[in-house]
C-alpha cells in the first residue's frame, strides 16, 4: 500500500501485478478500482489580452485579495521577485542549498507576502518512469522549492505581483494604464494579490503519480481554486485523479487543469482535466506580431522571424552553412560543429530537429558567431523564443520554402528590421489537445487562454522571465480568472463558478472557433466577476453545457435536454435565447422558449430538443452553440452520431 485517502476518495493507493486486478475487484469491502494516472508536465500580453485588468480597476475591482490558489507542479522559486523574494540568484542558490529544510519562513509560509504554504510531496530524485527503482519512492519534505522551472512559471501567471522595470517587486497600481511592456520586467498575473500555495509533485525532471495525495493535501487545507498544468493522454471520466477532482468540486475547490499538448486530435484531451469537476483548458495563440528581419544575401532575400528579439547585425557578414555528412545543411545539434575559427564572426546557418532549438543559439554565441539562423521544417516560422539565457546575438529563422537561399549563400549583406504577422493570432495553438472527453462524449476542453509564448518566472534567475509555450501555460490564467470569480462571488459554489467561467467566455474572439478544440471560447474575466446568472444543464458532464453524448442508433435521432438559468442577483433578468449551428450532418436543435424571464434569486428553465435523421449520419460529429443573451452561454453538442 502506498497511501490512504479520506478527503477526495474513501480509499488506498497500492501498486499491483495488472493480473491481479481482477481478485482486487472482488475481495470483501472492494467497491471500485480505478486507475492511477502517470502525469506529465505540459504575461504583460497575454494577461491583458483575456481583459484582466478591467477586473483590476472596475467598481468594485478585485484582485484576488484573500482568495488561495495552489499550485500542483514542479514547486516554486519563492526567492523570486514576482513573489516578493529578494530577487537575487545569490538568494535562489542559498535556498536550494537548504532545499530539504523548512524555508525562510519570511519567504515561504503564513508570515510572507505571497507564498504562503505547502509541501514537497516527492523530493528532487523522484521520477515514477524511472528505471532505477530508488527514484521512483517518493522522499517528501516540507520545502517546495523548483529545481524545474515549470511550475514557477505557471504560477506567476496566475497570480505573480510582477517585477518592474527596475528589477523590484511590483506592488500597483493594477490598470491597464500600468500595465506596458516598458514598465516591466516579468508582468502580473490575472490575480496578483491572491495567496499562493504550492504542492510540488514532480522532481527536478521526469513524471509523477502522486496527483491524488496533492489533491488531498489541498482540500485538506481548504484552499479555494487548484491548478493543475499537468495531464496524460485520452483521460476518462473513471481515472481516480479525474473521481478526486469531482469530489475536490462538492467539497468547495474551484478545479482548473490543461487541455493537453498532443495537438488536436479527437478524444486525446486529457485527465484530470476531463474530470466533471474540473475546468479544462485549451490554449490560444495571442501575439499578433513579432519581430523580424529582411535578410538579403548574396543568393536572393527572405523574411525571417528575428526568435530573441536581439538587435540585428550592422554590416554584412559572412555565412557558414554547418553540413552534414551528406552535405545538407546540418541540424546544429553538435556543439564540435561550431568551431571558433570557422564561425566566429559570421551568421550561422543550421536545420530544425532533434535538439532544443535554442542550443543552435547557445553554441553560436559561445563560439564567437555574429548570429544563427535555422530553417524551419515546415512553410511557417518557427516558434518565437523570447530573451534566450545567455545569449545576446540574434537567434533567426525562416520558412522551409527559403531553404534555397541560406543554404547556398556565402555572404549576407544586409539586416532590416520588420515586423512578421502571426498567421497563427487568435486561433487555437497547434499543440492544444482537442476533446470530446474519450469514452462518453462529454464536452472537453471547456474553454480556452493564451498559451503560446507565454512570458513568466523563469526560476533562479532572481527577477528575470522565460517564454514557454503549452496548455500548461493556458490552465494558470483561468486559474487566475478563477480567483477573481471567487471573490465576486463569494457565496456561489464552485459549480456556479465553473458555469460563469465557461459561459461567459467569447467564441467570437477567436478566428478558427471550434467547440471541440476549445470549449465554449476565450475566458473572459470582466463577464465571469460581472454576471449575476448562469445556466445548468441536465445530464452528462458538469452541467457547464449540454452534451448528448455518444449515440449509436438506427432510426432517427431525438434527445431532450433541460437547461435551468439561475439569477444570483436582486433585480429580475431578462434573456433572449437562440441557437446556432456550428457544423455537423443535418441537424435541427429546437428550443421550447425564446425568452425567459428570472425573477431575483429565483431559477427558470427550457428544453433544448436535438433531432438527428438517421439517413443524413455520415460524419461522426456534430456540433450547436446555443446563447442566451446577457452574460450567460450554454452549449449543447451531440457528439458523436455512428450508424452500424
Amino acid at each position: 500500500m502506498l497511501a490512504r485517502f479520506h478527503n477526495a476518495i474513501n480509499g488506498v493507493k497500492a501498486q499491483i501485478d495488472e493480473s491481479q486486478l481482477d481478485s482486487l475487484r472482488s475481495a470483501p469491502g472492494v467497491t471500485a478500482v480505478r486507475l492511477v494516472r502517470t502525469y506529465h508536465m505540459n504575461n504583460v500580453e497575454s494577461v491583458p489580452f483575456i481583459g484582466a485588468p478591467l477586473v483590476w480597476q472596475g467598481s468594485p475591482g478585485y484582485l484576488g485579495e484573500k482568495q488561495k490558489i495552489v499550485v500542483i507542479d514542479t514547486g516554486i522559486d519563492y526567492t523570486h521577485a514576482n513573489f516578493g523574494g529578494p530577487g537575487t540568484v545569490e538568494a535562489f542558490e542559498a535556498a536550494a542549498a537548504t532545499s530539504t529544510q523548512p524555508a525562510d519562513p519570511t519567504l515561504f509560509g503564513p508570515k510572507a507576502v505571497k507564498v504562503k504554504g505547502g509541501t514537497d510531496l516527492v523530493g528532487d530524485d523522484y521520477d515514477a518512469d524511472s528505471d532505477d527503482p530508488a527514484k521512483t519512492v517518493p522522499v517528501p519534505d516540507p520545502n517546495p522549492l523548483d529545481c524545474n522551472g515549470h511550475g514557477s512559471h505557471v504560477a506567476g501567471t496566475a497570480t505573480g505581483y510582477g517585477v518592474a522595470s527596475n528589477g523590484k517587486t511590483y506592488h500597483g497600481p493594477y490598470t491597464a494604464a500600468a500595465i506596458t511592456p516598458a514598465n516591466f520586467i516579468v508582468g502580473p498575473g490575472v490575480a496578483p494579490k491572491a495567496d499562493l500555495y504550492s504542492v510540488r509533485v514532480f522532481g527536478c525532471e521526469g513524471t509523477t503519480s502522486v496527483v491524488v495525495d496533492a489533491i488531498e493535501w489541498a482540500i485538506a487545507n481548504n484552499m479555494d481554486v487548484i491548478n493543475m498544468s499537468l495531464g496524460s493522454v485520452y483521460g476518462s471520466a473513471d481515472d481516480a485523479d479525474a473521481v478526486e477532482v469531482s469530489n475536490a468540486a462538492r467539497a468547495g475547490v474551484v478545479v482548473i487543469a490543461s487541455s493537453g499538448n498532443s495537438g488536436p486530435i479527437p478524444y486525446i484531451t486529457g485527465s484530470p482535466g476531463v474530470s466533471d469537476g474540473a475546468v479544462s483548458v485549451a490554449s490560444v495563440d495571442s501575439h499578433q506580431s513579432f519581430p523580424g528581419a529582411q535578410i538579403t544575401f548574396n543568393t536572393g532575400s527572405v523574411l525571417a522571424i528575428n526568435a530573441n528579439g536581439a538587435p540585428l547585425p550592422s554590416g554584412a557578414l559572412a555565412v557558414k552553412v554547418l553540413r552534414d555528412a551528406a552535405g545538407g545543411v546540418s541540424l546544429g545539434c553538435n556543439e564540435a560543429e561550431y568551431i571558433d575559427a570557422e564561425v566566429s564572426g559570421k551568421l550561422v546557418v543550421t536545420l530544425r530537429g532533434v535538439c532544443p532549438r535554442v542550443d543552435r543559439a547557445t553554441f553560436g554565441q559561445r563560439h564567437g558567431a555574429a548570429a544563427v539562423l535555422m530553417i524551419n521544417t515546415s512553410d511557417v516560422y518557427p516558434p518565437y523564443e523570447g530573451p534566450i539565457p545567455d545569449v545576446t546575438i540574434p537567434f533567426l529563422g525562416v520558412l522551409s520554402s527559403d531553404a534555397a537561399i541560406p543554404a547556398n549563400a556565402t555572404s549576407a549583406t544586409q539586416f532590416v528590421a520588420a515586423t512578421i504577422a502571426n498567421g497563427g493570432f487568435r486561433a487555437a495553438s497547434d499543440f492544444s489537445s482537442a476533446g470530446p472527453r474519450f469514452g462518453d462524449s462529454v464536452l472537453k476542453p471547456n474553454v480556452t487562454a493564451p498559451g503560446t509564448s507565454i512570458f513568466s518566472t523563469n526560476v533562479g534567475s532572481g527577477n528575470q522571465g522565460i517564454y514557454i509555450s503549452g496548455t500548461s501555460m493556458a490552465s494558470p490564467h483561468v486559474a487566475g480568472v478563477a480567483a477573481l470569480t471567487t471573490q465576486a462571488h463569494p457565496k456561489w459554489d464552485p459549480k456556479a463558478i465553473r458555469a460563469a467561467i465557461v459561459q461567459t467566455a467569447n467564441p467570437k474572439a477567436l478566428l478558427d472557433y471550434t467547440p471541440s478544440s476549445e470549449g465554449s471560447g476565450l475566458v473572459q474575466p470582466l463577464g465571469a466577476t460581472r454576471t449575476q446568472a448562469v445556466a445548468f444543464a441536465e445530464g452528462r458532464g458538469s452541467g457547464q453545457s449540454i452534451s448528448f453524448g455518444f449515440e449509436e442508433f438506427l432510426r432517427n435521432l431525438r434527445e431532450e435536454k433541460d437547461v435551468t438559468v439561475r439569477n444570483y442577483g436582486d433585480t429580475p433578468i431578462v434573456f433572449k435565447v437562440t441557437s446556432t449551428k456550428t457544423g455537423g450532418v443535418p441537424h435541427t436543435l429546437n428550443l421550447s422558449r425564446s425568452t425567459i424571464v428570472v425573477g431575483p434569486h429565483s431559477d427558470a428553465r427550457l428544453e433544448a430538443s436535438l433531432s438527428v435523421p438517421v439517413d443524413t449520419v455520415v460524419r461522426p460529429m456534430t456540433t450547436w452553440a446555443t446563447r442566451c443573451s446577457r452574460r450567460s452561454r450554454a452549449t449543447s453538442r451531440s457528439r458523436r452520431a455512428a450508424l452500424r
